[in-house]
C-alpha cells in the first residue's frame, strides 16, 4: 500500500510548526514502519531544505511543492497512490473524478472553524469536497460536521480516530533534570526560578495569550520567581520580567518543556477539535489548565488532571493556584497517564489507520487510463523565440532561449493537450518529444502530468 499526504502548514520538515504537522509527520512515521504500507510520501510547499526530492531518516519520502507544481502533483499522486490523506485548509482541494484517479481521498478535519479571509477552514472541505472518507479526531468534531452536513446534504463517511501520542517523543522527565537541560540550552535563567507555566500555543491566534500578563500580575504576590514560557517568538508584543518568548520548538525538545513545567496552559477559546498540548503535557506528567471549548472539555471529563474554568482573567489565576496546592495531583496523573496508554498510543491508532485505508481501498475500482496532459504554464510567455518565466513568490524573471523542436512543441501547448497529439501535430518522434517536455517541465515553463502506462 502506497500513502501520500498532501499539507499546508508553515513549515513540516525539519521543523513541525503545529499540531498538524506534527500529526502529520507522526502518521507517516509510524505507517512507514508498518507491514502493509511500502511507501509513505508527505507532499507540502513548507518543506525547508534544498532538495525537491528526498528520503529522510524515518524512510518517509518528500517532495517539494510550489506554484507551479502542485495541481499536477496532486494529479499525478492521485493517479499513484492508494491513499491520498488531504490535510489542507489554506486552499480547496480539487475534485478529482473517482474514475479518473486510483487513490482513495481520505480528508483529515484537524478543525471546526469556518473560514474567514485570514483563515483557512477544515470544516469548510470536509462540506464541499467529494471524500471517500472524512477523519475526525473526537466525537466533538464529529457531531459538529454531522449537524453542518445535515444542513448542506454532504454525505462523505466519518470515521472518528484521535490523534496519537508517541512515547518515544513524550515522556515525563525529572523536573531537576529537565530543568537543567533547559538551562543549558539558555531557555530559562541560571538562578533559581519557582513555579513554571508553559504556554505553547501561538501568539495571536486566539489561544489566550492575552490573558499571560494578568497571570504574572495576579500571581506576582505569592511567587514572585514565577515564570512563564511560551512558544511565541522573541519579537511578541506582550513582554514582562516573569515571561520569556523561546519560539517554536522542535519536537524533540518539547519533553524538557512539559517536564519542567508546573502548569500547562492551553486557554485556548476557539473550538478545539481536539488539543493535543493536554495529551503531550500529560504524558510528561504535567497538569493542564484549558478553557472548556470544544472537545478540551470532554478531555477534563476522561482525564482527572485536565482542568477547566470560565474563561475569565480572575478565574485563570484563581484555577492556576488551586493546581499549584493540589496534593493529590501524583495519583491524578498516574491514572490519566494510564489512559493514554490504553486509548491514545501511536501504536493502536497507526492500526486503526491501516484498517480504515485497507477497507477504502478494497471499496475503490481501478481507474480508467488517464493520458498524460501538458500545457503552457500561465507564468510564462513566448516572445520572439524565448521564452520568460515569472516566479510569483520573487520578482525575479528567468529567460530561456528556445530550441527548434521546444518551440514546436510549446506551439502545440496553448490548449492542454496530450503527448499523443504533440507527436502528430509537432512531427517529431516520441522520443524528442517526451525528453523536451521533461525539460520544459523541469523549468516551469509547462505544467503537466505524465502517465507511465501510455504506449510509447
Amino acid at each position: 500500500m502506497k500513502v501520500s499526504f498532501i499539507d499546508d502548514e508553515p513549515e513540516i520538515y525539519p521543523l513541525q510548526y503545529g499540531g498538524k504537522a506534527r500529526t502529520i509527520m507522526t502518521l507517516a512515521k509510524g505507517l512507514v514502519s508498518t507491514e502493509s504500507v511500502d511507501e509513505v510520501t508527505v507532499m507540502s510547499r513548507s518543506i525547508n531544505d534544498s532538495r525537491d526530492r528526498f528520503t529522510d531518516q524515518d524512510g518517509v519520502n518528500f517532495e517539494k511543492l510550489d506554484q507551479h507544481n502542485t495541481l499536477s502533483r496532486i494529479i499525478e499522486a492521485a493517479a499513484d497512490a492508494d491513499v491520498l490523506s488531504v490535510h489542507t485548509c489554506s486552499f480547496t482541494f480539487p475534485r478529482i473524478l473517482p474514475e479518473r484517479r486510483k487513490a482513495a481521498l481520505v480528508y483529515n478535519m484537524h478543525d471546526v472553524i469556518l473560514a474567514t479571509a485570514d483563515k483557512g477552514s477544515h470544516l469548510d472541505k470536509t462540506l464541499a469536497g467529494d471524500w471517500d472518507a472524512i477523519v475526525s479526531p473526537s466525537d466533538f468534531a464529529t457531531t459538529t460536521y454531522l449537524n453542518y452536513a445535515s444542513l448542506t446534504g454532504s454525505t462523505s463517511e466519518i470515521y472518528t480516530i484521535p490523534r496519537g501520542i508517541d512515547p518515544a517523543l513524550f515522556y515525563e522527565i525529572p523536573k531537576e533534570e529537565a530543568v537543567s537541560e533547559l538551562k543549558r540550552q539558555g531557555l530559562i535563567p541560571g538562578e533559581d526560578v519557582g513555579p513554571i507555566l508553559f504556554f505553547p500555543g501561538r501568539a495571536g491566534v486566539g489561544k489566550g495569550d492575552d490573558l499571560i500578563e494578568h497571570i504574572c500580575e495576579s500571581l506576582a504576590g505569592d511567587h514572585p520567581d514565577l515564570l512563564v514560557l511560551t512558544a511565541s517568538d522573541a519579537d511578541t508584543p506582550l513582554q514582562h520580567p516573569n515571561v520569556r518568548h523561546i519560539g517554536w520548538q522542535e519536537v524533540d525538545n518539547l519533553k524538557y518543556l512539559y517536564s519542567a513545567a508546573d502548569i500547562t496552559l492551553s486557554l485556548s477559546r476557539l473550538p478545539e477539535s481536539f488539543s493535543q498540548v493536554c495529551l503531550q503535557s500529560i504524558a510528561c506528567g504535567t497538569p493542564v489548565l484549558a478553557f472548556p471549548f470544544g472537545n478540551q472539555l470532554s478531555f477534563s471529563e476522561e482525564l482527572t488532571v485536565i482542568r477547566v474554568c470560565s474563561p475569565e482573567a480572575t478565574e485563570v489565576t484563581k484555577a492556576i493556584r488551586s493546581l499549584l496546592d493540589d496534593s493529590d495531583m501524583t495519583d491524578m496523573i498516574g491514572d490519566s497517564k494510564a489512559i493514554l496508554e490504553n486509548k491514545y498510543h501511536i501504536d493502536s491508532i497507526i492500526k486503526t489507520y491501516v484498517k480504515l485505508y485497507k477497507d477504502i481501498i478494497k471499496r475503490r475500482r481501478e481507474p480508467a487510463r488517464r493520458p498524460a496532459t501538458f500545457f503552457i504554464s500561465p507564468n510564462s510567455v513566448v516572445l520572439d523565440g524565448r521564452v520568460y518565466v515569472a516566479d510569483e513568490d520573487s520578482e525575479v524573471i528567468e529567460t530561456f532561449d528556445l530550441t527548434r523542436e521546444e518551440s514546436a512543441i510549446l506551439g502545440c501547448c496553448a490548449a492542454a493537450t496530450s503527448l499523443g497529439e504533440i507527436v502528430l501535430t509537432s512531427g517529431l518522434n516520441y522520443e524528442t518529444v517526451y525528453s523536451n517536455l521533461m525539460s520544459l517541465k523541469t523549468r516551469k515553463i509547462v505544467v503537466g502530468i505524465e502517465d507511465g502506462r501510455e504506449t510509447r
